[in-house]
């Protein structure tokens, strides 16, 4: 399992190129009535009330941590 998940991360690590393509998106962006979500969204966000700005500077912020690390930041 480590060898798979040390792939995963280097795969999406800021030193490959998909790592460096995804960075360079947002996580959600809205295009006239729709919304374009990177990864899905829980319906449990929208008590917090964060607009489309909110939620892709948290995502850049945090996109090098373990989703388990993030956790605390959003609630």
């Amino acid at each position: 399992m480590f060898e798979i998940d040390h792939a995963f991360r280097f795969l999406y690590s800021r030193n490959n190129e998909i790592g460096k393509w995804l960075r360079s998106k947002n996580a959600v962006t809205k295009i006239g009535n729709l919304l374009f979500v990177h990864g899905g969204l829980s319906h449990q966000i929208l008590s917090f009330k964060l607009s489309i700005e909110d939620i892709n500077i948290i995502v850049r912020k945090h996109i090098d941590q373990d989703f388990i690390s993030i956790r605390p930041v959003i609630q």
